[in-house]
């Protein structure tokens, strides 16, 4: 199992790279509109941060738009995968750039007939959206397992990365799930090395060994 941090930020991307615990990137365009990042320059910097996988949205809406973004970002870095949203046209440029060597991300992967079609298109890795899924009262870590088990059983070659992560729960629930890859975002990540009680044992541990000193 590999992780991704969700991010778009290089500095930060940067300071977990250092802690050895990430392999690549997952970028989000609707964050970076917040914060007011252009686009290609994020994404370069981040490609120049990690050599891992970084995944980059489309905005494309039809195939032939798709296509033509695809090929532009993958031209930009050897890392970048192009995440394409899972709908008629997507499966459709899939295809194409599949054929033309292009690694490709499928996003709001919502069950496991949507995620099948998705490798059957060609992607590189298939995204479902375990918070999503979870806010429409469904369950979307039984929808991991489900398409987890599929494709073991299929032997197929499409990696799975669960997205939308909403708590440190989800992420080893979707390791214990089967995900290849688990795409996290960086305030749990830290909450995860930051335990309250790790922290409170460490703090605990120098106030003990200073009492030795004299």
């Amino acid at each position: 199992m590999r992780i991704l941090v969700d991010s778009n930020k290089p500095a930060e991307i940067t300071e977990l790279k250092e802690l050895g615990i990430i392999d690549g990137v997952y970028t989000n365009r609707t964050l970076m509109a917040k914060a007011k990042q252009d686009f290609a320059t994020t994404i370069k910097e981040i490609c120049e941060t990690i050599s891992g996988p970084v995944f980059a949205q489309i905005i494309g809406t039809t195939s032939v738009e798709m296509v033509e973004e695809g090929e532009a970002m993958s031209s930009w870095a050897k890392n970048i995968v192009v995440n394409i949203p899972m709908c008629r046209e997507g499966l459709k440029a899939i295809d194409i750039l599949a054929e033309k060597g292009v690694e490709t991300a499928v996003s709001y992967i919502f069950n496991p007939n949507q995620a099948l079609l998705a490798a059957a298109a060609g992607a590189t890795y298939i995204c479902p959206n375990i918070g999503g899924l979870d806010n429409l009262s469904a369950d979307g870590l039984d929808v991991l397992t489900d398409i987890s088990e599929i494709f073991g059983f299929q032997g197929l070659g499409t990696e799975v990365v669960a997205t939308d992560i909403r708590h440190p729960g989800h992420v080893f629930e979707a390791a214990r799930s089967g995900a290849d890859v688990i795409a996290v975002p960086v305030n749990i990540l830290n909450g995860i090395i930051d335990h309250p009680l790790s922290k409170a044992g460490i703090a605990e541990n120098m106030a003990d060994w200073r009492k030795t000193q004299f």
